[in-house]
């Protein structure tokens, strides 16, 4: 296997581990491609891209969890408005 391959696929596997999220081959996949557009963007070289791919996996888990709280918060005011 390719050495920049092991490499993403180790920063998968830890960010896995310290999670407890096991990231699907379509997320990972979209958050690679925007790592790299984001690399490309900023005119940062592909040395730069498993520092980033790293923050960007986090940062894929925290939006998701923001999103699912907003989701539950607009459930309770849909429930507590429909008790009204």
């Amino acid at each position: 296997m390719d050495e920049k391959v092991e490499r993403l696929l180790g920063i998968v596997k830890k960010v896995q581990e310290e999670t407890g999220y096991e990231f699907s081959f379509d997320e990972m996949t979209d958050i690679l491609l925007y790592t790299r557009r984001k690399c490309e963007v900023n005119g940062k070289g592909e040395d730069y891209i498993p520092i980033l791919f790293e923050n960007e996996l986090s940062d894929y888990l925290m939006r998701r969890e923001i999103n699912r709280m907003g989701a539950m918060n607009r459930c309770a005011r849909f429930a507590t408005a429909a008790l009204v």
